[in-house]
């Protein structure tokens, strides 16, 4: 009947009520954005608003309205922060005065206040108040995708969705936890003269806790974007998982499949200038491995110029293999490594006998005997220490010696024990000036160069 109104008074609950009414507006809200989108052939919804923003609830609806009206063909993006286009419009406007046109710009996530995780902005006397914060990186230089991704649009780092599988939620959740006391204690090692590093390690801990179980309690917000924005935690897909990462007991599901390399950015969690200075959180453990690896460099290098052409080639590709167990990231080879008596040696040992789970070596190695020279190699270096020195550098040699141009790539800024891209080039000039004349020399070329890759996390991601 047309203008009948239908009443249930008695029946159900006024909070029942509201909560039925915010489900259906929602819904609508959904249906509505669908609509115009597909109308305009996009394929991503924007929302912003204090009405959505920090409501898992909410958030969760309009996406599944989105996903349902749409037949999955339009996506819903939440913005974390109140007035977020206003303010970057205000901001964008007075950096153009500036010549900043030139930069990128990026946000740093341990310094913005997120989903309901706020955090104490700078306070007046007369507003006790917590407000939302953006805080924003800025880079010196225009970040590109890398010219080599078939499809940057559609390129993406994680592989894996920790929102679609109880089970590895669970497993790396519990990592993260188990993990953060190690974090914080070299955070207090790396700042022996400040008196408050102890507590400031408290609030950090209780705040990185705090986050996890946000996650924990509602795994659905990672799903429409990316799973490290909110808590720093990056996700490695299984096609990348190395023999060495195997080796170190990568955790499978059910039918054996591996659920991925997760590692945890601490520094950017910590928030480098409000909490740690990062640049010095773990600088002090990662210079102790460096001058250990640059002690047995010499020796390693003249082991593998002993070595028959193919033999060395094997021995190059494994001692990469070997180098990348050295990761803070991975709990098992952190126990290793506190353990004290854990080397370059010991690294080898600990992987498994060919064939690995990625074996291609095989066909590398007759590449390398049949084909031309390669014009140019990219090489995105990890960990300090024996990794970069024992691992990389004697790989990247080898790759010189054919007539290879070769570009070492590390981070911008810390994260673990990454060597970063300041570290990296005192390191290789170390190496050129007292243990390589060969390196020395393609230094002076230009055939061997140290790049800052614009990143500070320990994910590769090539955007």
């Amino acid at each position: 009947m047309n203008g009948a109104v239908v009443s249930f008074a008695g029946e159900f609950s006024e909070s029942d009520i509201a909560r039925s009414l915010l489900f259906m507006i929602s819904n609508d809200i959904g249906q509505i954005a669908s609509l115009y989108a597909l109308m305009h052939g996009l394929d991503r919804a924007y929302f912003g608003g204090y009405f959505l923003r920090g409501h898992p609830l909410s958030m969760h609806t309009i996406s599944f309205a989105i996903n349902y009206w749409s037949k999955g063909k339009v996506r819903a993006s939440f913005l974390r922060h109140e007035g977020y286009l206003g303010a970057i419009g205000a901001f964008l406007k007075g950096a153009s005065e500036y010549g900043t046109e030139n930069c990128s710009w990026s946000e740093n996530y341990a310094g913005s206040s997120g989903l309901q995780s706020p955090i104490p902005a700078q306070l007046s006397q007369h507003n006790s108040t917590m407000i939302d914060q953006l805080e924003m990186d800025r880079f010196e230089w225009q970040l590109v995708y890398c010219p080599l991704l078939a499809d940057p649009a559609r390129y993406l780092a994680d592989t894996v969705d920790l929102t679609q599988d109880a089970e590895a939620r669970r497993y790396w959740l519990q990592c993260f936890q188990e993990a953060i006391d190690k974090f914080v204690e070299v955070a207090i090692r790396s700042q022996p003269h400040k008196p408050d590093a102890p507590l400031r390690a408290a609030q950090f801990r209780e705040k990185y806790l705090c986050r996890l179980q946000n996650l924990q309690d509602h795994p659905f917000l990672a799903r429409y974007s990316r799973l490290w924005s909110l808590s720093e935690i990056i996700i490695v897909g299984p096609d990348v998982v190395t023999p060495s990462t195997k080796s170190c007991h990568v955790p499978r599901n059910s039918t054996g499949q591996a659920y991925g390399a997760v590692v945890l950015s601490a520094p950017r969690v910590l928030k480098a200038r409000r909490w740690w200075s990062g640049e010095k959180t773990g600088s002090l453990q990662k210079r102790l491995e460096n001058e250990a690896a640059l002690r047995l460099l010499p020796s390693r290098l003249s082991q593998l110029d002993a070595m028959e052409w193919r033999e060395r080639q094997e021995a190059l590709v494994t001692g990469l293999l070997a180098g990348n167990v050295f990761d803070w990231g991975a709990k098992e080879v952190a126990r290793l490594l506190n353990s004290g008596d854990f080397g370059f040696s010991e690294a080898r040992s600990h992987l498994q006998e060919r064939p690995w789970l990625q074996d291609n070596l095989d066909t590398w190695i007759e590449r390398l005997e049949k084909g031309p020279v390669h014009q140019c190699a990219a090489i995105f270096v990890d960990n300090s220490g024996m990794d970069v020195l024992l691992g990389v550098l004697p790989f990247a040699r080898e790759l010189i010696s054919r007539g290879t141009k070769v570009l070492l790539c590390a981070n911008t800024r810390p994260a673990l024990n990454d060597v970063t891209h300041q570290e990296l080039q005192i390191l290789v000039q170390r190496v050129a000036d007292g243990v390589c004349p060969k390196m020395r020399e393609a230094l002076v070329q230009g055939h061997l160069q140290v790049l800052d890759s614009g990143q500070s996390s320990p994910c590769l991601d090539l955007r």
